[in-house]
This record gives structure tokens, C-alpha cells and sequence, in this order.
């Protein structure tokens, strides 16, 4: 399994940070997880073949995280030749449907136009999608009212993504024992934002996740990236920890080395 991360910040435009946008790739398997603005771009200049998406995976829909959809969807009509034609699977939280039939009234037109075979998964809380060798399952977020965390496991190796969250002690639970563990960190201590994780929350989340290397996303303009790793821990999570950046690879299960 190999995660590749083609956009790593949150709405604050940054020219180094794009909005979320990860890729999970096993076997036939390449699995994109979130679409914020940009993202399309993002994955040519990380070297993800971009046109050869199996499944699209959705956290929430907040629009640095859903924002390039309609434009991935575009341009796999009108940007390559021929135009797309093999299946995708696009799954999210409950609302997923939704949002794809209020497209036109915004833009003239729909995903389900797509000249090929489209399937629309809504994941609860609890539930699970097979993607070739893939498991994924699904954890609800204090973030909105459906908003999602995800473990991807495989024959060998495990990825978390915790998606935007508030603390929940249920979501070291989810994710515990995974590979890499892919956290946001948005604000610092102190900061009085209801729905985030600050690095003490991530400190206690990989405290009780346990995972091989925790990855720092969705960092926010008032965090320094330099010093956040030492924040993180002396807070008290002593493990591997790495920033985000854009066109990070990290090949799972990670050498004993790392």
C-alpha cells in the first residue's frame, strides 16, 4: 500500500499547501481520499495518474474538501482523450446523493451524466466498503452533522485518516493500531475552536491510536510547522512524527528503519 499526499492545508490559500487531497494505491486499487480546490492539478504535479482513479472517498462536505469534484469530473470528459469510460465508486457520508443532484442548479449539470458507470456508496457510522484488497471503514466525527474518519487496511498494512474532528476518545478506538495515522492539527492549544484538533488532542488521540507514524495535515496559519512535532511531543506523544507536504510518499507497512 502507498499513500501520496497531493494536498495537505485548510482553507487558507498557501502556495506550498493545497487542500486536502490523498491517495491510497494497492494492486488495481487507486483510491482518492477528498477533492478540495485544486486537487485535480494537485495530483499531476505529485505524479498520481490522475485519470486512473477506481474510487473517490469523501469526508465531509465542507468546500475545501469536496471544492474540485465537479472539475475532476470534468475533466475526465473533456480532458483526456478518449474520455473516461472505466467504472468509479464515489462514497461518503450520508448527504453524498444529495449533493450530487443539487450540482446542476450551480453548474448547469450533473455527475450522474458521466459517460461511465458510476456507483454512489452513503457510509453510517460503522459501515464498510471492499475496493479490490481494500477494506474500508467508516467512524463518525464531531466535526458536522455527517462527517466521517476512515481505516483502510489491507492484507499487510492499515491507514487512518481522521478527517477535520473535534476530541473523541472513541476515534483513538477506531484507529487504533494502525500504520500511519493521518491527523489533522488546525489550531493551538488555547484556541477556543469547538471542531478541531489541537496538538495536545493529537498528542492523546496517537496515544491511544498507537500508530507506526502519525502524519500531521490541515495544519492552520497559527501553528508554526517547524516546532509542531516537538509540540506534539512534549505533550506526550513520544512516536514517529511527520508534516504533511505536498508529494509525500510513504510506502505501508513503513520499513523498521523509519
Amino acid at each position: 500500500m502507498r499513500l501520496v499526499v497531493a494536498g495537505c492545508g485548510t482553507t487558507t490559500p498557501d502556495p506550498a499547501r493545497g487542500t486536502s487531497c490523498f491517495v491510497v494505491e494497492a494492486g488495481t486499487v487507486r483510491m482518492l481520499l477528498d477533492c478540495g480546490p485544486g486537487s485535480v492539478h494537485g495530483l499531476v504535479r505529485a505524479g498520481v495518474q490522475w485519470s486512473r482513479l477506481t474510487h473517490v472517498g469523501i469526508t465531509h462536505f465542507h468546500l475545501d474538501h469536496i471544492g474540485d469534484l465537479p472539475y475532476l469530473f470534468y475533466a475526465w470528459k473533456h480532458g483526456m482523450r478518449p474520455a473516461r469510460s472505466a467504472p468509479l465508486t464515489l462514497f461518503g457520508p450520508d448527504g453524498m446523493n444529495a449533493l450530487l443532484a443539487g450540482l446542476p442548479a450551480a453548474l448547469g449539470a450533473t455527475l450522474r451524466e458521466a459517460a461511465f458507470p458510476l456507483e454512489v456508496r452513503e457510509l453510517h457510522a460503522g459501515g464498510e466498503l471492499a475496493a479490490g484488497e481494500l477494506r474500508i471503514r467508516a467512524c463518525a466525527t464531531p466535526h458536522t452533522d455527517a462527517s466521517l474518519a476512515y481505516r483502510i487496511e489491507g492484507p499487510e498494512a492499515s491507514i487512518g485518516f481522521t478527517g477535520d474532528t473535534a476530541p473523541d476518545d472513541a476515534l483513538g478506538i477506531f484507529l487504533r493500531g494502525v500504520d500511519v495515522l493521518v491527523a489533522e492539527c488546525t489550531v493551538p492549544d488555547g484556541d477556543p475552536h469547538p471542531s478541531h484538533l489541537r496538538p495536545s488532542n493529537v498528542a492523546a488521540l496517537a496515544s491511544s491510536a498507537r500508530p507506526r507514524c502519525l502524519v500531521l495535515t490541515h495544519v492552520g496559519p497559527d501553528l508554526d510547522l517547524l516546532t509542531l512535532p516537538a509540540r506534539v511531543r512534549d505533550a506526550g506523544w513520544a512516536g514517529d512524527t511527520r508534516i504533511a507536504h505536498h508529494g509525500l510518499r510513504l510506502d505501508v507497512p513503513l520499513p523498521r528503519t523509519a
